[in-house]
């Protein structure tokens, strides 16, 4: 399935984009000419995939056997406990981010301090959804947080939010569709077409922690909806600065971005000078040089943070660990999952996260976060009930 994932965004990033930015913009970005450029990336991203497949497929080893059912062990109380404590951290930091999101500078170090770090911590809430809907466990009153959560990720203009919650769903629920029942997997393509719309129309009229523009909406035309469609595919231009740049106009990165993964939880009142993601300021100014590319929010795809790093040293090593590192959590995932279900749901969560989010987002230091706080602590609730169901398997043998 990770796989799949990764060709589709191979298809969309080095494929489907070049021929957008050349069809319909002339090959132009901020105001830059890139048509010499983005008739070589496309090769780049296939070589990429090329690599991780084989490097994955030798290292992807686990099979799920297990025929137990959702309903042959309900969740214990003690992992109930577990789980309202999580949701309720995520609740209240999504209350704080939503109550302070039109206030101050984000930039200051109160800000900074509070509101990024509850931003962090309602993430939680990603981890609690997914393992209940692997689980079966989605009652009303959780589909009425859902709904919350739904709109609260809408209003503050994290999308990454809304396709690491509901494509793990849509995927699992296509796949499923596609072996045992044809009106399931056509449902889920309409799920996931919907959501595709979604995410364009928000990328048109999102304002980051203010809402939506619905004065933005009401002038969409084709022209407009398509670009919303392809705007995330403007990575490829970050790919095409850092082969650039690194190594001749700016230094090698070297592990700043390992570091800032790391230097990113200290807060700036003990650390004043913090200053992160250097090394794509430079990408950014590159871009155009200007304000407007400053402030553009491109980022590179994640090789070419690689190559930031290294080069083509970089490239090699970083997508080694890289591929290594999806193989090793596939593997544990699926190996701790108590269901068939929660196995199909938790292989297409790490599938989107490595292979589509994280793919798109050149920064160790953003992945390192939702690693920490969606990844591992769904983990945790995986292993949690794994133990248990083990131990009760144990006493029943007994």
């Amino acid at each position: 399935m990770f796989l799949f994932v990764l060709y589709a965004s191979t298809v969309y990033y080095g494929i489907l984009g070049p021929w957008y930015w050349l069809t319909y913009q002339d090959g132009a970005f901020l105001g830059v000419d890139w048509n010499a450029p983005l008739g070589y990336i496309g090769y780049y991203f296939c070589a990429i995939f090329i690599g991780t497949t084989l490097i994955v497929a030798l290292t992807f080893r686990t099979t799920f056997n297990s025929p137990i059912s959702a309903d042959a062990y309900p969740i214990s109380e003690r992992e109930n406990l577990r789980i309202r404590i999580l949701a309720t951290i995520g609740a209240f930091s999504s209350i704080y981010v939503v109550l302070g999101a039109g206030t101050g500078d984000r930039n200051t170090g109160a800000t900074d301090g509070v509101m990024l770090i509850s931003l962090q911590f309602s993430d939680l809430l990603v981890a609690v959804f997914l393992f209940l809907y692997a689980r079966e466990r989605l009652n009303r009153i959780w589909i009425a947080i859902l709904v919350l959560f739904t709109i609260y990720s809408v209003i503050v203009g994290l999308r990454y939010r809304l396709l690491l919650l509901f494509g793990p769903m849509l995927l699992s629920s296509l796949w499923q569709g596609i072996r045992r029942s044809p009106l399931r997997a056509l449902l889920s393509i309409i799920g996931v077409l919907l959501l595709v719309t979604l995410f364009s129309l928000l990328t048109i009229s999102r304002e980051k922690f203010s809402g939506v523009n619905f004065d933005a909406l009401s002038s969409v035309d084709p022209d407009l909806f398509l670009y919303g469609l392809f705007a995330e595919t403007n990575i490829i231009f970050g790919l095409g600065v850092s082969l650039e740049i690194f190594g001749s106009k700016e230094k090698f990165a070297g592990l700043t971005p390992l570091l800032d993964s790391l230097t990113q939880f200290i807060p700036r009142a003990l650390y004043p000078e913090k200053h992160l993601y250097t090394h794509l300021e430079s990408i950014q100014y590159w871009l155009g040089g200007d304000l407007i590319s400053m402030q553009s929010g491109t980022a590179p795809p994640f090789f070419a943070e690689y190559f930031a790093m290294g080069g083509y040293t970089g490239i090699a090593i970083g997508v080694i660990i890289f591929s290594l590192l999806v193989s090793f959590l596939l593997n544990v995932g699926i190996n701790i999952s108590s269901t068939k279900r929660q196995a199909l749901v938790t292989q297409s969560f790490i599938s989107i996260y490595f292979g589509y989010y994280y793919f798109s987002r050149g920064s160790v230091a953003q992945i390192f976060k939702g690693i920490t706080f969606i990844i591992i602590p769904y983990l945790i609730l995986l292993a949690t009930e794994s133990r248990r169901i083990s131990r009760g398997r144990t006493s029943c043998k007994q």
